[in-house]
């Protein structure tokens, strides 16, 4: 087994980087529920899993808009959200009577945070409390948008002094926190020196691995779903992948739950989906079969990739930003980089939206990869015509 990729089963993290032998669990009275976005659940610094394995009787989730709701305590339970906003109360300004049983923690970047509350409308009714204080963050490896914005961590510590000040321990977790920063710092370090001695190893130039080396695992998908219902949930109707090395398809029509006058108009080839046997469960559960076993989930709409990638314990790959960090967000839709930058999309045999929309996305990672591939060939031609005429080059 190779260490240096080995995962600890209980804290995620690759077995060189463990954090469990430092994590000594505190036993707060008020129950803590982390609903953390999809993006975040892949990310290799994030916090929420110390609070999982750091506080006794905590919960971690991972929320998809209303979804988020079946999360949430019953009406019945004092419960409050940690989240700045009108109204927000400082946690050591709470009266006994007031303070909350069960504090709710919305893990995820600034944006993501906020998108998960507005899709909630439960979730954003919870009386709201904050962080009692100034706090500078401790997460030095990772850049916070502004001064005194904290971790999920470090935030929902720092909540819990002021709802519980005779709470010990909290202060042994944050050291453990300090502790796995700090390896991750040498560890960054000790790997951009070795970079910058032997030189970039990698083979494809300006794009995420998901478009370079690791481009066979990566699959693109696409959803079509209903109408929303009343209790604003949609039923998805089609659900399609394209394998983006060999074009492989994946193709199925899902029934469930869905009636005639939720299916979009414009859309008649969705209405066989009514009459499909197939559960969404079930459709995912094929797709899994489909996909490779190292697979990216991928798509250009990286709110789907990510849900799949999370159902799916696969990595989640966004298409849009991966355009974005290299050309920016001036083009728009997919439709019309295509059409500004003259690439053809390949034609997919899939009726309605499903194929030009998935053939759009899957051009578009094609011309990524090839520009990439191209910038590849042409760094490696410099460094030989370097190599050539200067000895000191290895």
């Amino acid at each position: 087994m190779d260490e240096t990729r080995a995962e600890c089963l209980r804290c995620d993290k690759p077995l060189t980087h463990c954090v469990c032998g430092d994590i000594v669990p505190l036993a707060p009275r008020t129950q803590v529920l982390v609903l953390q976005h999809p993006k975040e659940r892949a990310h290799p610094l994030g916090t929420a899993r110390f609070l999982g394995l750091g506080l006794a009787g905590s919960k971690v989730v991972v929320a998809h808009g209303l979804d988020a709701d079946r999360h949430l305590p019953d009406p019945s339970v004092r419960a409050a959200m940690l989240f700045p906003g009108e109204g927000a109360v400082s946690t050591d300004a709470l009266a006994p009577a007031d303070r909350p049983e069960v504090l709710v923690v919305v893990d995820g970047t600034w944006p993501t945070a906020r998108s998960l509350v507005r899709a909630n409308p439960r979730l954003a009714s919870l009386p709201r409390v904050t962080v009692p204080g100034v706090h500078e963050s401790r997460y030095r490896i990772r850049r916070e948008p502004k001064a005194g914005y904290l971790s999920t961590l470090e935030a929902t510590l720092y909540a819990l002094a002021g709802l519980e000040p005779e709470l010990e321990g909290t202060g042994a977790l944050l050291t453990a926190f300090d502790r796995m920063i700090d390896r991750q710092i040498a560890a960054r370090d000790q790997s951009q020196a070795e970079r910058r001695r032997r030189g970039s190893t990698r083979g494809y130039v300006g794009v995420p691995r998901a478009l370079g080396e690791d481009y066979e695992a990566l699959v693109l998908v696409y959803a079509d779903f209903s109408h929303r219902r009343p209790d604003k949930t949609r039923g998805m109707l089609r659900l399609c992948a394209v394998r983006c090395h060999d074009g492989a398809l994946f193709d199925e029509l899902v029934g469930e739950g869905v009636a005639p006058a939720d299916v979009p108009p414009g859309a008649p080839e969705l209405h066989a989906a009514l009459a499909a046997p197939r559960t969404a469960r079930q459709a995912v559960a094929a797709l899994r079969a489909f996909l490779p076993g190292d697979a990216i989930v991928g798509g250009w709409n990286g709110t789907l990739a990510a849900r799949l990638g999370a159902e799916l314990g696969r990595p989640a790959f966004d298409l849009a930003a991966a355009y974005r960090s290299r050309h920016g967000a001036g083009d728009g839709v997919v439709e019309r980089i295509l059409a500004r930058r003259d690439i053809e999309a390949p034609p997919l045999p899939l009726g309605g939206r499903a194929g030009p929309r998935l053939g759009n996305a899957l051009a578009l990672a094609r011309a990524l990869r090839d520009e990439a591939t191209a910038r590849a060939s042409t760094r490696a031609r410099q460094v030989r015509q370097d190599g050539a005429t200067c000895p000191t080059i290895r």
